[in-house]
Order: structure tokens, then sequence, then C-alpha cells
């Protein structure tokens, strides 16, 4: 055989090696765990945790995902057809459960934030840089002596959120040095990284997600349709006290809902209502919106109590559909094997991917095997129908029939005591989807409104005539200042200036907040369940 034939013949059965890195049959797979996701530019990325074969038990930690398996949303799949790349990741990378993980669209990197180690691992974070052919490569962005982590540390098991331009990390776990302590320590704050300049800022949680700002667990998300720079929405999870942890999880009620309006830094919470969920941790959470129109779908699955058991996980098998600005609780009538720690998200445009988990209706974290394969479970978000594989051709997604029924009461404005709602939710709220009985409104004449409205059209035709002069002579200076000071922001890379889908970038208000990161620490039980594997969008 020539030397080509043998190069093209290696070639051949690495890239086939690749394509199923665990050298195992759907047959002989079993679960995975403790992982996280993150869907761009028509790829997903599974990073973190571990898997099972038949056979095995959740006390193996021999199986450790020590790579990134890529699967791409170009074609279509079934689960059985699934191609998956994997790329080893270096030695002195260790491996970690449930790693926050960013998609940074400026540099088109994934960056890996907090995660809780196997074993004692130094602080770092590591960014993945793909090629856009199912490789890539990692980097170490913050090593373990880096100033940074005199200001905070790696959080477990946070809320973890990414808007295009700042990754998001709220509350969490901080672990222990040695893992096998009996102990984690929550912690407050919402860690934040601007992708642009690569600066990191702490902002207070404090009577925001819960009154003493500690919160893990639970589940975070951006929205982009709302307020002037997004909105991000953070349910669920436990929330614990200050003082000892109690002896059964803190979990936050379901119809709590808590936002952060993005551009004013100003956090708001209010009550949902509807079919409310059981009160759960480690859920998987996704969204999405009907052509960026007025109103947002969430969508969680799964989830568990903290404690194992049918009786105490009867809700751990239901899709649920939380409608905003509506703020209610829809529950999808399609089941699904129960599951907890599942990662999700929204392939294609409405279908909805769940990856791995665990069944919290059973004794252990490994078994019974996953009855779906590969632990790949993809939902139409618009029959609210589980599906046997990823359709890359179907349509466009459109509020499903549940929740596009009729107007519905928005209670929360109703009876909200934070004007300041209306402005973040309604502000050019003139889509016809919702009948005017849903919308909020203002009772005046209408012979009124229209007195006023010619009076002041009026007046302000005479005003603007006058200055109109001046104003160009104004604006004329106005717009070259303001491109000098946009050249200044970046002036070696121009396409740095703005942010995707937001336009140019949007200034942050007020001081710096503290750190908190290191402060007011709770000792929360780790427990029997080494393996909790926390949801992250």
């Amino acid at each position: 055989m020539s030397k080509l034939a043998v190069l093209l013949l290696t070639t051949w059965v690495l890239r086939a090696y690749c394509l199923n890195p665990w050298n195992i049959s759907s047959q002989s797979f079993s679960r995975m765990i403790s992982h996280s996701t993150v869907v761009a530019d028509d790829w997903l990325y599974i990073d973190g945790g571990m898997y099972f074969t038949t056979g095995d038990n959740q006390s193996d930690q021999q199986k450790t995902l020590n790579g990134t398996l890529l699967i791409s949303l170009s074609k279509g799949w079934t689960n059985s057809t699934v191609p998956i790349h994997y790329v080893e990741k270096p030695s002195d990378f260790y491996p970690i459960k449930s790693p926050g993980l960013w998609w940074d669209p400026i540099s088109k990197t994934m960056i890996s934030f907090g995660g809780e180690p196997f074993f004692e691992t130094p602080q770092y974070i590591w960014a993945f840089s793909p090629d856009g052919n199912g490789g890539g490569s990692w980097r170490e962005e913050y090593g373990s002596k880096d100033p940074l982590w005199n200001t905070f540390t790696r959080p477990g098991q946070a809320m973890i959120a990414a808007s295009p331009s700042k990754g998001y990390s709220l509350g969490g776990t901080e672990t222990p040095p040695d893992p096998k302590a009996q102990e984690s320590w929550a912690v407050s704050g919402m860690v934040t990284l601007d992708f642009a300049n690569t600066t990191w800022d702490n902002i207070t949680t404090i009577g925001a997600y819960s009154q003493n700002g500690f919160g893990f667990s639970g589940g975070g998300h951006y929205i982009p349709t709302f307020g002037r720079a997004g909105i991000l929405v953070f349910l669920g999870g436990q929330a614990p006290p200050s003082a000892q942890p109690p002896s059964t999880p803190a979990l936050r009620p379901m119809e709590n809902i808590t936002i952060f309006d993005i551009f004013h830094q100003k956090w708001y919470s209010l009550n949902a209502t509807g079919d409310i969920p059981q009160q759960r941790m480690d859920f998987c959470i996704t969204g999405q919106t009907w052509n960026r129109s007025d109103s947002y779908e969430i969508y969680i699955y799964g989830g568990w109590t903290g404690q194992r058991g049918l009786s105490n996980n009867p809700d751990s098998s239901n899709v649920y559909i939380l409608s905003i600005p509506q703020f209610r609780w829809f529950r999808a009538v399609s089941f699904a094997p129960p599951r907890a720690g599942s990662s999700c998200q929204v392939i294609g445009e409405r279908q909805m991917l769940s990856v791995g988990g665990w069944d919290p209706t059973a004794t252990n974290f490994s078994t019974p095997a996953d009855p779906l394969t590969y632990g790949l479970g993809v939902f139409d978000m618009m029959e609210l129908q589980w599906t046997s594989g990823y359709n890359a051709s179907a349509g466009a997604y459109k509020r499903p029939e549940p929740v596009n029924h009729g107007p519905v009461p928005m209670s929360w404005y109703n009876n909200s005591d934070q004007p300041e709602l209306e402005s973040l939710f309604f502000t050019n709220y003139t889509s016809s989807n919702y009948s005017s009985s849903s919308k909020p409104s203002r009772r005046i004449a209408g012979g009124t409104v229209g007195g006023i409205t010619i009076l002041i059209g009026i007046a302000a035709a005479f005003y603007f005539l006058g200055k109109r002069r001046r104003q160009r002579k104004a604006t004329l200076e106005t717009t070259k200042l303001m491109g000098q000071a946009e050249t200044a922001i970046h002036p070696s890379d121009p396409s740095r200036n703005t942010v995707p889908e937001l336009g140019p970038p949007v200034p942050e208000l007020g001081p710096p907040v503290p750190w908190e990161m290191d402060s007011s620490q709770v000792p929360i039980p780790a427990g029997p369940d080494q393996y909790r594997g926390g949801a992250t969008a």
C-alpha cells in the first residue's frame, strides 16, 4: 500500500472515530449528566460532566467527558444517525461538572466559566474557538494565579445567561478546596463579563432574586425583545437564608419571577399565574419569540425537588411554557421521561433540544438507562410533541395553540406597585396579536385626546419651523462629535463598536457595585448527591 493510501486511510479512520468518540452503540449508552450546552452558528456544543454505559453506576468517575462534543444543525438527523464530533481538551483543563457556558459573538468563542470540579482543581477560565467544521481548540484565558481570583471565586450551580454583549452568572455555590467535603457555600451577586472590552463586574442581588441575594440551581434566560437592551429572567432553584440552611432544600416558588432590566440595571419581581409548576431545581430552560414580536415564550422541562422518588417529583415529566408579558404558565400536554439536570437549547426555528439528564424518580443517576437515544430529546414547540429527531427544514416558530387561545388578563400589571414595568414591556406595544382587553389601557375620552393632539400639532409645527435652521447646524456638530467618540472605542477594529441586533453599545448606568462573591457565605450541605447537573442556557 502506498504512503498516500495509508495517509488517506488513517485520515478516514480518525474522522470516523471523531464522529463517534465513545465507540459505543446506542444500546450500550446509558446516561449523560452534569454537562452544559450552547448553540451558535448552526452548531450545538456539549461540554462538561460525565456519561455512563450499561453496567456502570454513579460512583464510576472514569468516564468524565474529557473533550467537547459538537453536533451540526445545518442538516436534519435522527437520534440514531446524528453525527457527533469530538474535540479533545488539553491535559491541564481538568473536567468540570455543569460549567457555565457563554457564547461570545464578537470573538466567536465559547467561554467556560464556573462549574463544580470532580476533584481538587485550580481556578481558571478557558475559551473554545471552533473552526466551523466540527473541530476547534481550547485555550486558557485566565490562569489559577490571575489577579481576577483575588476578587471572586469560581461558582458552581450558578444561573447562567448571555446577551450578545455580555455574559451573566447569578449566585451559585463556592466549592470547598476539597470536593469530598460535605458542604458548599452559597454566594451572592451577579458576575458579568463584557465581551467587547473583557471587563468584569458584579451586580448586587440582595433583595432581588432573594432577600439576602443567595440563589443557585435555578434557571436564567436572556430575552432581547423587551427593554432598550433586553432583559434577564431568573426563576426557580434554591434561595437559602443567611443562617444555617434548613434540613430540606429552600426551593423558590415557580410563580416568583425575577427580572433584570439590562439598560437601567434595575431589578423587578412579580408573580405569574396559570398552571404554576411544582417547586423545582435543576430544570432546563430556553425560549423563543415569534418574529421578534411583542411577546416571548420561555420553555422549561423537568427538574426535581432535591429529594428522590416519584412521590417527591410527580411533575418532572412535563414541559411548561411561561408566556411573557402575560406572565402566565401553561402546561404542555405531551409527556416525556422524568428528567432533571438536562440542558435545553432551541435548534432551528421551532424545536427544543433536551440533552442528557437523570431520572429523579429513580434511586441513582445512571439507572435506568435513558429511554432517549444518546440522551437527545427533540420537542416541537408549536405542535407540543416530542419527535425522533431534528428537522432542519421545519417552519418558523409561532405561538403554540394553548398560548394563543384568547386574551389573558395581565393581573401582574393591574396589581403591580412597580410602574416602570409598563415602559419595560409595553413601549411601542402596537401589535394586534392580542385583543384590546389584554392590553393596559388609559381611560381618556377620545374627543379630549383628539383635541389635544390637534393643538399640540399646530403649536409644534410653528415651533420647529422657527428652530429648523439652528438645529441643522447643531445636528451637524453633534454628528461630528459622535463619530469621533465611536471611532475612539476601537480605532483598530471598527466592527467591535456595535453589538449585533442591539445597535451601538449601551452605556452602563450608575457607579460600579462592590464585589459580593466572597461575602456573607452560607453553608449548603452537599448530601449524598455528588453529581448535581445544574441546568444552563
